[in-house]
């Protein structure tokens, strides 16, 4: 059974909720990894020098941010967060500050939420921004758009009169993950056939036509293939549609790498199974050797008898 992981940070989370929550404000200073290389550093500071803890920072480090940076990712922060975006710290790309004396408790629950997504928001910036301008019929205002995921994930970003066709080019270190990877990723596109209002699904193992008249000097290696989705109008005709559609695309390869090791686990638990009922198939072969007590007389090559007591 396939599987969407879960995309926002859950430490993150509850250590977001404990420190709002809580009654005398704690110094609070996290470091938490997340998928994709991020990291998130979450630390509170006094507001004044006797103050209480009442300012918690939120910093994000990517690795892949700099391939962003030719999109408006400000204005996609902007508009998810408000105010609460400010100036990142040194080694950092993005930072959200948070007053927690002047969070209203109805708020609270939708602001922890908001912020633990933050890696997702920031990941599938490009993708929320290709899709809004197909909502709204102004794909063809942007330029075919290549970046990373991941330093083994190249994502394309193309669009057309009437579609964005999003394009990943996929790679792994071993080579029976990338055989896994291909027989997973072209199954993964015939099953689109059972959904016939989704996007179309092509898999490919070499470059798409698509992305060579976009790129023709690209020269990205990929051991497993390529993954192509065709997003029409229908697809993200809503702000809910467009952030689904964000969110799933921006954990593609997370959920590839997630397949690829419970196909690994699963081959492996059948391959142990198998050895386990093969062994109980050579125990049933043995020969039991029968004893009755009696003495065993042997005869030697000449006929002599040799006899030999237990």
């Amino acid at each position: 059974m396939l599987i969407l992981l879960e995309t926002r940070n859950r430490i993150l989370e509850e250590a977001i909720s404990s420190a709002i929550s809580a009654d005398k404000k704690p110094s609070v200073d996290i470091k938490i990894c997340d998928f994709d290389g991020a990291q998130y550093w979450l630390r509170s500071i006094k507001a004044s020098a006797e103050g209480s803890y009442d300012i918690l920072l939120l910093s994000l480090s990517l690795p892949t941010y700099h391939h962003l940076t030719a999109l408006p990712i400000d204005r996609v922060l902007k508009d998810t967060y408000g105010d609460l975006v400010v100036d990142p710290e040194p080694g950092s790309d993005v930072c959200l500050r948070m007053d927690l004396g002047n969070i209203a408790p109805s708020h609270t629950s939708d602001l922890v939420q908001a912020v633990s997504r933050l890696r997702e928001v920031v990941a599938g910036s490009p993708f929320s921004i290709y899709f809004t301008s197909l909502s709204q019929n102004m794909q063809l205002k942007q330029q075919p758009f290549k970046f990373a995921l991941h330093h083994d994930c190249i994502a394309y970003l193309l669009p057309k009169h009437d579609r964005v066709t999003c394009a990943f080019a996929l790679t792994v270190k071993e080579r029976s993950d990338a055989v896994i990877s291909s027989v997973f990723l072209a199954e993964f596109a015939e099953a689109r056939r059972k959904v016939p209002s989704g996007p179309m699904v092509q898999f490919s193992t070499t470059p798409p036509k698509e992305v060579l008249d976009a790129f023709p000097a690209d020269t990205s290696l990929c051991n497993v293939g390529y993954m192509m989705f065709a997003i029409l109008p229908n697809h993200v005709d809503s702000p809910a549609k467009i952030d689904a559609a964000s969110t799933i695309f921006s954990g593609f390869r997370t959920y590839v790498q997630y397949h690829i090791k419970c196909s690994k686990a699963y081959f492996h638990s059948r391959m142990r199974a198998k050895v386990v009922s093969l062994l109980k198939v050579l125990n049933r072969a043995k020969v039991d050797h029968f004893d009755d007590g009696k003495e065993k007389k042997k005869k030697t090559f000449s006929g002599r008898t040799f006899e030999q007591k237990t």
